[in-house]
């Protein structure tokens, strides 16, 4: 069973939230539903386990990308930072899939571009009209990138090389915090 201790008094097992507190004999967990209440050994949870499944950690990691490189506010670098911390053996899996996931969150932004009626100017445009999809290797850059990417979604730049320039500045962005944490 794979858990991990966040703060010293919560528990995740598998998706389920858990409080631990200390009685003074022994440790209570009691399960986020209160449903069932069991009384372990006295022992040293922070220093136990402090890992995530691999799996578990992915998905996160993917999902924090991919909002994150939508119109909503977010920031992925740091559950990548936290996932290679926790496990640095998932450096290139990690890599790949906050790559991917900030990538699609990046076409999203360029789909939304695609379906907005073409009247009046949207920031960024200048910069994808003079230098075309190149340009979106800056995608990843905070504030800037989303006007990027729905100004190359409305001049309607071929996808797949907005995609490829969209992923090698997403790359090489977690490249460095990978470099960081590692």
């Amino acid at each position: 069973m794979s858990w991990f201790v966040v703060r010293g008094t919560w528990l995740v097992v598998r998706g389920s939230w858990f409080v631990i507190t200390d009685p003074g004999a022994g440790w209570i967990i009691r399960d986020s539903h209160a449903t069932r209440q069991t009384r372990v050994p006295d022992v040293d949870w922070r220093a136990t386990i402090t890992r995530m499944d691999e799996s578990i950690s992915l998905v996160a990691l993917f999902a924090s990308s991919f909002l994150a490189a939508t119109l909503l506010p977010g920031g992925s670098e740091a559950v990548l930072f936290g996932v290679l911390r926790l496990d640095p053996q998932q450096y290139w899996p990690a890599l790949a899939v906050a790559t991917l996931g900030n990538t699609l969150g990046g076409m999203s932004s360029y789909l939304i571009g695609r379906i907005v009626p073409q009247r009046g100017e949207i920031k960024g445009l200048d910069w994808i009209r003079r230098y075309g999809s190149p340009t979106l290797v800056l995608a990843w850059v905070p504030i800037v990138g989303d006007p990027l990417c729905v100004a190359a979604g409305w001049l309607r730049v071929n996808p797949w090389l907005a995609a490829l320039f969209m992923a090698l500045g997403k790359f090489a962005r977690y490249l460095v915090i990978a470099a960081v944490a590692a």
